[in-house]
C-alpha cells in the first residue's frame, strides 16, 4: 500500500498522466474535428464506450503517444489497453524507461505539434 502512495505522489507521474489526457484531446479533436465533447476526458475513459475509438484508432492514439515519449511499448500492453490508465501503466513499465516518465520529448521542444497533424505516420 505504501508503494502506490509514493506512485501517487511521484509529480513524473502526474505529468505523464496530463501529458497522456492532452496528447488524447488532441487525437480526438483532429478526429472529429468540430464534435462537442460532452463527457469529460480522464484516465478512466473507455477506448470504444467513452471515446468511441475503433481498434485502428487506439493504435494510431498509442502511436503518438509512443512517439511522444520516445518509447516501444509491448505489443500485449497495447492490445490489452482499455483505458488511457493502462497506456499510462505501459509506459512506466515500459523496458529502458526511467522510472520516472516525466515530460515526453516533443512537449519540451514544440508543446503544439505534439502528436499533432505535423508529425508523420
Amino acid at each position: 500500500m505504501a508503494d502506490l502512495t509514493a506512485h501517487h505522489e511521484n509529480p513524473e507521474h502526474g505529468r505523464t498522466q496530463e501529458t497522456v489526457l492532452e496528447l488524447t484531446r488532441q487525437f480526438l479533436a483532429q478526429l472529429h474535428p468540430g464534435a462537442p465533447r460532452s463527457r469529460v476526458l480522464t484516465l478512466d475513459s473507455d477506448f470504444e464506450r467513452d471515446l468511441g475509438l475503433d481498434s485502428l484508432s487506439r493504435v494510431e492514439l498509442a502511436a503518438r503517444i509512443e512517439r511522444a515519449f520516445e518509447v516501444s511499448l509491448p505489443e500485449h500492453a497495447l492490445a490489452g489497453a482499455a483505458t488511457l490508465r493502462d497506456l499510462v501503466t505501459a509506459l512506466q513499465n515500459a523496458p529502458g524507461i526511467p522510472s520516472a516518465v516525466g515530460t515526453p520529448h516533443c512537449f519540451a521542444r514544440r508543446p503544439a505539434h505534439c502528436g499533432g497533424r505535423h508529425d508523420r505516420l
